[in-house]
């Protein structure tokens, strides 16, 4: 169930990345919008981000000083997927010992 629930949040999580980000009217870079170009993109791109390889690529156009202005929004969502899916791994996990 928990495999079940992590693919649920991510594709609800990369659903709401295609239409904020990828979405060319949303005033990112071209940079910032390509990891979520597609809704495919954007689940693999928050699998990259879930296990934590490469985060800080998908996460640089971002962040404050990088040529854009920081928007606190995405960034309040990004650790909250990394904390939400972590947690879940955590558990998936623990389960597993348990059992």
């Amino acid at each position: 169930w928990i495999a079940f629930l992590l693919l649920l949040l991510n594709y609800t999580c990369a659903t709401f990345c295609y239409r904020l980000i990828g979405d060319p009217s949303a005033g990112f870079s071209a940079e910032a919008r390509r990891p979520f170009a597609t809704l495919p993109l954007a689940m693999f791109t928050l699998v990259q981000i879930m296990t934590l390889e490469g985060w800080t690529e998908m996460a640089a156009p971002f962040v404050p000083g990088k040529g854009s202005d920081p928007d606190l929004g995405v960034i309040a969502f990004f650790v909250a997927y990394i904390m939400t899916t972590h947690f879940t791994i955590l558990n998936l996990c623990v389960a597993a010992i348990v059992e």
